[in-house]
């Protein structure tokens, strides 16, 4: 999960109009861990409206269905992922 500016500033680009999301956008600063990623934790009662953006599938492997995969950005080429 990316922090709240940037979750706020890709909600932007995907849903100019916030026709789609709204006010309703949850990043890793809500999230309470930063070793694990869970939309229980986030929604104990339903995930069922629920979409996650995420360049990585591994860290969500109980909520595959919720997942939309996106190429991953790569500022500087060949560093990876600072919090891997």
């Amino acid at each position: 999960m990316g922090t709240r500016a940037y979750a706020l500033n890709i909600a932007k680009i995907v849903d100019p109009q916030q026709k789609l999301f709204g006010n309703r956008v949850i990043s890793r600063d809500e999230n309470g861990s930063i070793t694990s990623k869970s939309l229980q934790r986030l929604f104990p009662v339903s995930t069922n409206m629920v979409v996650i953006i995420d360049d990585r599938a591994d860290v969500w492997p109980r909520n595959r269905p919720n997942l939309i995969k996106v190429v991953p950005y790569d500022f500087f080429k060949g560093i990876g992922d600072i919090n891997s």
